[in-house]
């Protein structure tokens, strides 16, 4: 079994996981005919043009151009190395991978390795004698023993050296050491020091659960030292792109239908302590738009709950539009002056009953605005309805909308007509902007009439076992499109190769990668615009083909029959006439 799975591990988890449900743990699928549609992760979209295939097992973006099978979607999805997806989706597959070949141990997997050896050290020394202190003071915090292991807390020693011996001595290289951000290189020696050093260590993790980045907290009320040092920006970790505390909360998000988001790391911890295990940290306040993607694939409610000035041109009012842009249903939880782990250290209930007193993310827009403003004076009224007018045309319900243009007049002391003339211009600016970035990602994929025949005809050649028969009644110039002509060619040696139908799973791996999306694309097309009898369509297509091929050939003709007529060659004229009449003939009969 160990020899069959290393010869073809791809295949192995292939058989294995079914690409709807891999996808369709990612976004939402909704059923298409014999396919699956969905918005594409990869752009922005209104309408779905996101394609998945539960018979030959890939997906295609017509709006994007992206495409493949499932390790394509969760290299691009998780942006991981092709090793790394594989061990992801083998995981998942219930594949055993054998750690001793050397082609499974990427660069990124080298750094996890140490990132989670750097993890299980500092756990180490948080339960050593050294640790005391830092138990002692978590438990004042009111973090439970439980949560400590579950969370995996550990104690950066106050020492300059204590990991880099530590990693050292495992083997790794501090070349390698430092690329993950927990050692840093003295400049002009061959030194390097701990970056984290006496602190409380929370390992960050990805959605997956692996260890990519740490948090140090200091312990005690030291002003002169940052609360807070983050691993630096590393192949495995982008903090733009890691929510803290996702890995433990993605089941209780989709189990709860809603997202709570706190600032801090230790508010996610206090939170699931306390019961919500729902909540994850953006660590930091502004939401980034990879943040929010990520979020997507569990939830379309958020609530947040962290101090936000977004009356300003603020990073958080900017996370906020972008959520609102990205269909999310906001609320907000005010806790007073407290942190929310502050607030379960006193009582947890507070902290629950806080979470049932939320209040809508416009009714929040409007009191934060007008607490900031003056309507009384016109600077300030323009200023009030330059920030509201944008969210308020964010509304889809047209009766909530209404509801919040009235309370903005009542209090602007302005007519509603006013204000719906105005929210009407900035409506028809946005839809202007949306169709012209919409046309120009069509704009890009549209092809001529014959580019969509020679495509259609491409299609129809594999899908309908008669279609091998016709093979040889076309050449590469046969065709208009440079790129149809040699996706065309790589289909016919591939079917002189085969003597049965055309299998086109096995032809899939036969034509190059780089032709793949473009074939993915025809066959998704056929599929969504089905004829009623696919080898009626292939003869249609095969006449209309050569008819064009006749077209072509009356153009030379008509070309050569005006030289011949610019240099008097009667002989030549009579000969290209007869020619040009045969020709025609065969295409008008």
């Amino acid at each position: 079994m160990a020899g069959k799975f290393l010869s073809s591990p791809s295949e192995e988890i292939k058989n294995r996981l079914d690409i709807i449900e891999v996808i369709g743990g990612y976004i939402k699928l909704a059923k298409a005919g014999r396919n699956y549609r969905a918005n594409c992760p990869f752009h922005s979209e209104k309408t779905p043009s996101f394609m998945v295939s539960p018979d030959r097992q890939i997906f295609h973006c017509f709006g994007c151009g992206e495409g493949g099978d499932i390790f394509k979607f969760v290299m691009k999805m998780e942006g991981l190395e092709f090793v790394d997806a594989l061990k992801l989706l083998a995981q998942r597959a219930g594949v055993k991978l054998q750690k001793t070949d050397p082609k499974l141990r990427s660069e990124r997997q080298k750094l996890l390795e140490i990132s989670a050896d750097a993890s299980s050290f500092f756990q180490k020394k948080l339960k050593s004698s050294m640790g005391e202190k830092i138990e002692e003071y978590l438990k004042k915090r009111g973090v439970k023993k439980k949560t400590i292991e579950d969370w995996q807390l550990g104690f950066a020693p106050d020492s300059f050296e204590a990991l880099t011996d530590y990693l050292a001595e495992k083997n790794y290289l501090l070349a390698d050491i430092e690329k993950t951000g927990l050692i840093v290189h003295k400049d002009g020696t061959n030194n390097y020091f701990d970056r984290f050093r006496n602190r409380i260590m929370f390992p960050i993790t990805d959605h997956n659960g692996q260890v990519v980045g740490f948090s140090g907290r200091i312990f005690g009320e030291d002003k002169d030292t940052a609360k807070y040092i983050n691993s630096p920006q590393t192949l495995i970790y982008d903090k733009s792109r890691i929510l803290f505390g996702l890995g433990k909360a993605k089941v209780a998000i989709r189990q709860a239908g809603y997202c709570v988001v706190v600032e801090g790391n230790m508010d996610t911890l206090m939170s699931q302590q306390a019961g919500i295990k729902n909540c994850v940290a953006s660590s930091g306040t502004a939401m980034t738009q990879y943040q929010l993607k990520i979020l997507k694939r569990y939830t379309e409610n958020l609530v947040l709950a962290f101090d936000m000035d977004i009356a300003g041109e603020t990073a958080t009012r900017r996370g906020i539009d972008s959520a609102l842009n990205e269909g999310f249903n906001i609320k907000i939880v005010r806790i007073s002056e407290k942190d929310p782990a502050d607030l379960i250290k006193d009582d947890p209930k507070l902290w629950i009953e806080a979470l049932k007193d939320t209040k809508n993310i416009i009714q929040y827009y409007f009191e934060s605005v007008f607490a900031k403003y003056n309507p009384e004076i016109v600077e300030q009224k323009r200023e009030i309805g330059k920030i509201l007018l944008p969210v308020v045309s964010q509304i889809n319900n047209k009766v909530l909308q209404g509801h919040w243009i009235g309370e903005l007049a009542k209090r602007l002391k302005i007519s509603e007509n006013a204000l719906n003339e105005a929210l009407k211009q900035f409506a028809s600016l946005k839809k202007a902007n949306t169709q012209h970035a919409d046309d120009s990602i069509r704009l890009l994929s549209t092809v001529s009439r014959f580019g969509k025949l020679e495509e259609r005809l491409i299609g129809l050649l594999t899908m309908v076992s008669e279609g091998k028969e016709h093979l040889n009644e076309f050449t590469k110039s046969s065709f208009a499109s440079e790129e149809n002509g040699k996706l065309f060619e790589h289909i016919k040696k591939y079917c002189k190769k085969v003597k049965k139908e055309i299998d086109l799973a096995k032809l899939h791996k036969d034509i190059p990668e780089e032709q793949i999306a473009k074939y993915n694309e025809i066959i998704f097309q056929i599929e969504e615009n089905p004829p009623d009898d696919l080898k009626i369509e292939l003869e249609l297509c095969v006449a209309e083909m050569k008819k064009q091929e006749k077209k072509k050939e009356l153009e030379a003709l008509g070309q050569q029959i005006e030289e011949a007529e610019t240099k008097k060659n009667k002989k030549e004229l009579k000969k290209l006439l007869e020619q040009f009449n045969i020709v025609s003939s065969k295409i008008n009969g």
